[in-house]
């Protein structure tokens, strides 16, 4: 088991890559945190977790709101004792479908909170922790259009750009004193937010078209992903943003 021993907090961990990941964490050993503003979806994922034999505790958090962050974090210590991952997961699905003139301000306003603000303010609580045992990782889950971009995706593009240049400020912060941060940026990947357009048989083959593998990525391989940026194998990957979107933006 890779992450052994280790206590995890997975943030939008009730359903896609989110869930995926906690589920993952918790077969590898990690005692795992799902945190999530749906609390019967995440109810359900830390129960499954433990039918497993795993170890998982669900709290309910709005990362846009500090003090949920707060016991969160202040929770995931009292259970387990302490904070070894913590994976900035959370999402704000109307970060999506607008340009600069149509996105409204309280959109933007509350991409950033969710996407943004949300996840410096879990890693700020949960380096307290890390610092003094100089051991740590934080995983950003970002999107490969913070590398690229895309029509009508302006706050999204922007905050998930935001979350990589802060993996990187945080590995050259803290590197030193034993801190790993990274990011991952999936590229399209089979989940229930993108169900409705996979659904379409042209939108599915001109997805398939721009990558070079024969499928699209599915939460599991992005969690496959973050289980080993979390581990010990990788000791030396630092700020580094992976992309998993089967090879659809190297042309």
């Amino acid at each position: 088991m890779r992450l052994k021993g280790q206590v995890a907090v997975v943030t939008g961990g009730a359903s896609g890559i989110g869930r995926a990941i906690a589920e993952e964490f918790a077969a590898e050993g990690a005692c795992v945190v799902v945190a999530d503003i749906d609390a019967s979806r995440g109810r359900e994922v830390a129960g499954r977790i433990g039918d497993r034999g795993g170890q998982a505790l669900f709290v309910e958090t709005d990362v846009a709101a500090d003090e949920a962050v707060d016991r969160m974090i202040a929770v995931a210590v009292e259970r387990f004792g302490t904070i070894d991952i913590l994976v900035n997961n959370a999402f704000y699905r109307k970060a999506q479908g607008n340009d600069a003139l149509s996105l409204t301000k309280e959109d933007w306003n509350k991409s950033i909170d969710v996407i943004l603000k949300g996840a410096w303010w879990a890693a700020r609580r949960a380096l307290e922790h890390m610092l003094p045992r100089q051991s740590g990782v934080i995983i950003n889950i970002a999107s490969r259009l913070a590398l690229t971009a895309a029509p009508n995706s302006f706050a999204y593009c922007i905050a998930k750009a935001g979350l990589v240049q802060m993996a990187r400020c945080i590995a050259v912060d803290f590197g030193k004193r034993g801190i790993r941060a990274c990011a991952i940026c999936p590229g399209m990947v089979e989940t229930e937010a993108t169900a409705d357009y996979l659904s379409d048989p042209e939108a599915r083959r001109k997805t398939l078209d721009k990558r070079f593998v024969n499928s699209i990525a599915t939460p599991r391989d992005i969690a496959h992903a973050a289980v080993f940026l979390a581990s010990p194998a990788a000791a030396h990957i630092q700020g580094e943003a992976l992309v998993i979107d089967g090879g659809a933006s190297i042309v």
